[in-house]
C-alpha cells in the first residue's frame, strides 16, 4: 500500500456507460447537455460516446451526432470514445474523439455474449485499435471488463489477468483499467490487482472501473487510491450496468466518491454541489429516483455558515428581514412566550422566494447557456421561481394540478410565470414539468435542493440571532426545504433549540417516514393546507428531518383552521394553512410548553378568499 495521495483523477462515465443500459431513450439534446454538465463540475476526463453496433446497445447509435455537438467547443478537455474492434475505432477518430476506449475481457464466457469473440481474438484486435489511435495521433485506453469476476465464469484468477494484463502492454497503450463489471470485488482483491499490475509496468497509467451492486464500490476505490491507481472511472447518479451482465446495477457514484475525498482530503477538482445539482437533472431526464447515496442523505454539512450569511447578504438584495414578533394575546392564551416568524411579510407572501433567489443567483453566474427553467408547485414555490427567474431575465414556466389555488395561479402569472395545469395532486404535476423539461430543454428546478433549502434557512438566521434562547420552535412540512433549514441554521449557530415537525393528519407521508425510518409513500394528500399536501417525502430531506428533528407533531385539518383564526384574532395576519399549521401544533403540545420560550413559524400568507371567508366563519375548508 502506497501513502494515501494528495489528489485522484476522476473520469465520468455517466454519457456512455451510465446510460448504455437504460431503458428511457435519451434525446441526444441531453447527452450533450450531460457532458456540458460534467465540464462545468470540474472533469478533464469524460467518456461520451460508445461506437457499439446500434442494433446491441440502441441507447449509443446517435454517438456521431453527440460528438458533433462536442467536440468543437471543448478542444482543450479529453472525450473518450468507447470501441468494441477497429471499425468501432475509426467511427472514433472520424468523430474527432480526443482518446479511444477499446475493451478486452478476461472471461470467454462474457467475452463471447459481450463482443461474439474469443479472449484471444479480443487480444489481438487492440493491435489493430492500437495502429488507427497512432495513425490518428490520439491515445488508447484499455478496459478489461469481467476482472474480478464473470457472471458466467465466475471467479476469474488473477493470474489469468495478469497475463492478459502483459500481452495488452505490447500495444502500448496509455492506460490500462480494471473493470468490476458486476460489483463483486473487494478491497484486498484491488490492492493485490494494483500491485501486481505496478509490478508488470511503471510507465501506463492504471485506471479502476467499479459497479457499486454488492455496496463495495466505494470501498474498493478508496483501496485503488491507496493503491496508487491514476484514474477512477465513475457515474454521476450510479447509473449504469451492462446489458450483457445479468444483475449488474449501476456504477460507483461520481458524487459519493467525491464527498469520500473531500472528506479524506484527497483533491479531485470537483464541484460537488454541480454533481448534485446534474444528479437531480439525470433523475428527471431519466424519470426515476437515481442509486447516488448522497443524492439521498446530502453532504455533511450542507452548508457552512459563510455560505448561509452570503446567501442571507444576496436575499437582502431583494427584501428585508422579516419580523419576529413575541405577541402578548397568544402569550395569554398558551401561557409560553410566542415568536411568530413572519414569513408572510415577503414580496411573494411567503418564505420560498429567498430560496428561488439564491437558486436562480447561482444558476445564472455557473450555468448562463440555461434558457428556461420549469417546476411543479402547489403555490408558494412556483412564485418564488417566477419572482426570482424575472429579476434575472430568465422564462419559467410552473405546473400546477387541476383545482389549484386560484389566486395563487394568478400570483404566478403576475409575476411572469407561463402556467400548465396538469394531474390531480403535486406529484402527478412533477411528473408532467419534468416531460416538459426534456421537451423545450429547460432546467427543471426540483422544490427541494441545496440553494432552496440555504435561501430559505436565511429566515432562520434571522431568527435565531434575534432570538437565540428559543427552547423549541415549530416547522410546518412541505417537501422539507424549511425545516431543513431551519435544522441546519441551528446546528451551524451552535443552539439547543429543539425543532419540531409538523404534519397535516390528511398529508401524513413524512409522519409515517419518521415512525417507520424509511421513506413511506401515500395513495392521496388531502389537506387543504396544501402547501403540505405531498404523498412522496424526499429521501435527502426526510434523512435531515430524521437526524434533526426533536419529533413530528400532526394536527387535524379543524385544529389548522382554528390556528388560522387565532393568528387573525391575535395578531391580525393572515395565513394560510401551511402557514398556520405550526401554530396548531403548538397549541396541541402548549400544556407542556409553560414558561418555555417558543418559536412557531408563520410561513405563507397565501390563502384564497373563499377559503378564508370559511375559515372565519368558524368553518374548516375541505381539500379540492
Amino acid at each position: 500500500m502506497t501513502q494515501t495521495p494528495r489528489s485522484v483523477a476522476i473520469i465520468e462515465v455517466a454519457p456512455r456507460d451510465g446510460l448504455q443500459n437504460e431503458k428511457v431513450m435519451v434525446s441526444t439534446e441531453d447527452k450533450i447537455s450531460l457532458v456540458e454538465r460534467s465540464f462545468a463540475a470540474g472533469f478533464r476526463h469524460v467518456e461520451a460516446v460508445s461506437f457499439a453496433n446500434p442494433k446491441r446497445v440502441p441507447q449509443m447509435a446517435d454517438a456521431e451526432a453527440v460528438m458533433a455537438g462536442l467536440s468543437p467547443r471543448y478542444a482543450d478537455r479529453n472525450l473518450i470514445g468507447l470501441a468494441l474492434n477497429a471499425r468501432g475505432a475509426e467511427r472514433a477518430v472520424a468523430a474527432k474523439c480526443s482518446q479511444i476506449n477499446y475493451v478486452v475481457v478476461a472471461s470467454e464466457t462474457f467475452a463471447n455474449r459481450n463482443q461474439n469473440a474469443s479472449v484471444a481474438d479480443l487480444v489481438d484486435g487492440t493491435r489493430d485499435v492500437a495502429a488507427i489511435a497512432r495513425a490518428a495521433g490520439v491515445p488508447m485506453s484499455i478496459s478489461l471488463a469481467t476482472a474480478f469476476g464473470c457472471p458466467f465464469d465466475g471467479e476469474v484468477p488473477v493470474e489469468r489477468v495478469m497475463g492478459i494484463v502483459e500481452a495488452l502492454l505490447k500495444s502500448d497503450p496509455f492506460d490500462i483499467g480494471f473493470a468490476d463489471t458486476i460489483g463483486c470485488a473487494v478491497p484486498p482483491q484491488v490492492t493485490d490487482m494494483l500491485a501486481r499490475a505496478r509490478a508488470l509496468s511503471t510507465s501506463v497509467k492504471w485506471r479502476c472501473h467499479f459497479h457499486d451492486t454488492r455496496n463495495t464500490g466505494v470501498a474498493n476505490a478508496i483501496a485503488a487510491v491507496e493503491a496508487g491507481v491514476d484514474f477512477l472511472d465513475a457515474s454521476t447518479g450510479g447509473v449504469g450496468g451492462c446489458p450483457f451482465a445479468p444483475a449488474a446495477t449501476g456504477n460507483v457514484a461520481t458524487e459519493d466518491l467525491v464527498y469520500v475525498f473531500n472528506r479524506m482530503g484527497i483533491e479531485t477538482g470537483l464541484d460537488i454541489d454541480t454533481l448534485l445539482d446534474t444528479s437531480r437533472w439525470l433523475s428527471g431526464v431519466l424519470g426515476k429516483p437515481l442509486p447516488s447515496a448522497l443524492g439521498r442523505a446530502g453532504v455533511f454539512p450542507a452548508f457552512t455558515l459563510e455560505d448561509l450569511r452570503a446567501a442571507h447578504a444576496l436575499v437582502q438584495t431583494a427584501m428585508p428581514p422579516t419580523p419576529a414578533f413575541a405577541w402578548p394575546l397568544l402569550a395569554a392564551r398558551f401561557g409560553c412566550e410566542v415568536v411568530v416568524k413572519h414569513e408572510n411579510h415577503t414580496p411573494t407572501g411567503a418564505f420560498k422566494v429567498r430560496g428561488g433567489l439564491v437558486y436562480i443567483d447561482r444558476l445564472r453566474r455557473e450555468r448562463p447557456e440555461v434558457r428556461g427553467i420549469v417546476s411543479a408547485t402547489r403555490g408558494n414555490h412556483g412564485q418564488s421561481l417566477a419572482f426570482a427567474a424575472r429579476r434575472a431575465g430568465l422564462p419559467v414556466v410552473i405546473v400546477v394540478p387541476h383545482g389549484n389555488s386560484v389566486e395563487k395561479n394568478a400570483a404566478m402569472r403576475a409575476f411572469g410565470a407561463e402556467l400548465v395545469e396538469h394531474g390531480r395532486d403535486f406529484d402527478e404535476a412533477r411528473a408532467r414539468a419534468v416531460e416538459i423539461a426534456g421537451e423545450r430543454g429547460y432546467e427543471f428546478a426540483a422544490s427541494f435542493q441545496r440553494d432552496l433549502v440555504m435561501g430559505v434557512g436565511t429566515y432562520a438566521l434571522e431568527l435565531f440571532t434575534a432570538h437565540p434562547d428559543l427552547d423549541v420552535v415549530y416547522v410546518p412540512i412541505g417537501l422539507g426545504s424549511g425545516i431543513c433549514g431551519v435544522i441546519t441554521a441551528r446546528d451551524l449557530l451552535g443552539l439547543t433549540t429543539e425543532v419540531v415537525a409538523v404534519v397535516a393528519e390528511n398529508a401524513p407521508a413524512y409522519a409515517l417516514s419518521l415512525a417507520a425510518g424509511r421513506v413511506v409513500e401515500t395513495n392521496d394528500a388531502a389537506s387543504f393546507a396544501d402547501g403540505m399536501a405531498v404523498r412522496i417525502p424526499n429521501a435527502e430531506a426526510f434523512a435531515m428531518i430524521a437526524r434533526g428533528a426533536a419529533r413530528c407533531v400532526t394536527v387535524g385539518e379543524d385544529a389548522i383552521a382554528e390556528a388560522m383564526r387565532i393568528y387573525w384574532t391575535d395578531t391580525h395576519n393572515a395565513a394560510e394553512g401551511a402557514g398556520a399549521a405550526a401554530l396548531a401544533a403548538l397549541a396541541r403540545e402548549a400544556a407542556g410548553l409553560k414558561g418555555r420560550k417558543a418559536g412557531v413559524i408563520l410561513s405563507g400568507q397565501n390563502v384564497d378568499l373563499a377559503v378564508m371567508g370559511e375559515v372565519l366563519a368558524g368553518r374548516t375548508p375541505v381539500a379540492a
